[in-house]
């Protein structure tokens, strides 16, 4: 019982001695990036929109014969500016 014991205890302590070794190797090698504490500031936000219909720069990917979807759209000859006031 004297010798499984100490097998057992020499045992244990190459595995210990090991799992430190290995712990302290792994630490050199994959060392942890530093990160600085710095956030990145984002551009401001402007109110002001590009001119979209009379800049070249747009007249590529943009079609010109498309629906302008901000325009009023009459639809017959009715003249009532709140259709669904109730009010004919």
């Amino acid at each position: 019982m004297k010798k499984v014991n100490n097998n057992l205890i020499k045992l244990i302590l190459v595995g210990v001695v090991t799992a430190v070794f290995a712990w302290i190797i792994s630490g050199i090698i994959f060392k942890a990036p530093v990160h600085s504490a710095q956030a990145p500031s984002a551009p401001t936000i402007t109110s002001t929109f590009p001119d979209v219909k009379n800049n070249p720069a747009y007249k590529i990917f943009l079609n010109t014969n498309a629906l302008d979807p901000t325009q009023t759209i009459t639809i017959g000859n009715s003249s009532n500016s709140t259709p669904f006031s109730g009010s004919q």
